[in-house]
C-alpha cells in the first residue's frame, strides 16, 4: 500500500485546529498483504480529526474491505468543520 502522495498536504482546511495540528494528511484505506485492512498514513499520526461525514466514509470503506455487507451510503455533506482534536 505505499503511496509517495499520501501524508502531509501542507493545507489546513479547516484552519488550524490548534497548536499541535499538522494541517490535512492524505491517506489510503485498502486490502494488506496480511489479509487484513490496512490504513496507510504517510508519516507518522498521533491523532486524527475529520469531518463527520469523512469519518463515516471511512468506516465505509474500512467495513467494505473488511468484507461487511455495507447497506447505507454517508452523507455527501463534507463543509462541517472539525472540532479540534486533543488539548496542548
Amino acid at each position: 500500500m505505499k503511496n509517495k502522495r499520501l501524508g502531509a498536504t501542507g493545507r489546513y482546511p479547516s484552519g488550524k485546529v490548534n497548536r499541535n495540528d499538522e494541517g490535512e494528511l492524505r491517506f489510503a484505506i485498502g486490502p494488506h498483504v496480511s489479509g487484513g485492512v490496512g490504513i496507510e498514513f504517510g508519516k507518522p499520526v498521533a491523532w486524527v480529526v475529520m469531518p463527520k461525514a469523512t469519518a463515516i466514509e471511512m468506516a465505509m470503506l474500512l467495513l467494505k474491505y473488511a468484507g461487511a455487507s455495507v447497506k447505507a451510503a454517508p452523507p455527501a455533506d463534507h463543509t462541517e468543520a472539525p472540532e479540534p482534536g486533543p488539548s496542548a
